[in-house]
């Protein structure tokens, strides 16, 4: 059985591969004033020997969007059997600076924040312990009686939310949360599913007072 492709088609991916440049050098700007963007459908034939031709439309969509980017880890959630343990190993074993602590009612989950290091050279990326409300049924009880512990989520710095999770929505990305909520220590935070990710939570992190398209 032989395949043969007529050279319009070898054309049209050139093409495609100059357009995929030149929405490459696309400022920001550009891209807000003009969110969507949709390519022409392109028809091409495939001869299959005795099977005869079959005929595909490839509909080429190239959508003009922003894309998620991320600044970096934002901290590393940890769900603790015996927080008062796991925080005086951070602070008096590792040394670590303590940021803070705070109750996210909503969660019905205290955080506490470390630096993840000392000194100047310290990385940006926090540790955050995280414990069940006192007399709450909460999601960190559940994940301690279910899992025992340990590493609950990851959270990574985007630059903003808001753009962040229309281009996941975009992308048919399964999100726990579809809107920006509060978060802990001045934050707007959002989680995915992690059904998209292959079994990992991640949580999306913005600083309030970050400059959004929103």
């Amino acid at each position: 059985m032989t395949l043969q492709f007529r050279p319009r088609i070898l054309e049209t991916e050139a093409f495609l591969h100059k357009r995929r440049q030149a929405q490459g050098r696309l400022t920001q700007e550009s891209l807000r004033q003009d969110p969507t963007f949709a390519a022409p459908s392109f028809h091409f034939t495939r001869e299959f020997g005795r099977k005869g031709t079959v005929s595909s439309n490839f509909c080429l969509e190239a959508v003009r969007r922003l894309p998620v980017k991320v600044l970096g880890i934002n901290h590393i959630g940890i769900a603790a059997k015996d927080p008062v343990k796991a925080r005086w190993f951070f602070t008096e074993i590792l040394g670590l600076p303590f940021i803070g602590e705070e109750l996210v009612r909503e969660q019905k989950t205290n955080t506490y924040m470390f630096q993840s290091g000392a000194g100047l050279q310290a990385p940006s990326a926090r540790l955050e312990i995280l414990a069940n409300q006192d007399g709450e049924d909460g999601p960190i009880k559940k994940f301690i009686d279910t899992k025992g512990g340990g590493i609950h989520h990851m959270a990574l710095h985007v630059d903003d939310l808001d753009n962040a999770l229309r281009e996941l929505k975009a992308q048919n990305i399964e999100l726990i949360d579809h809107e920006p909520r509060d978060g802990a220590h001045q934050t707007r935070i959002a989680f995915i599913h992690p059904r998209a990710t292959g079994g990992i939570l991640i949580e999306l992190v913005q600083a309030k007072g970050f400059p959004s398209s929103s």
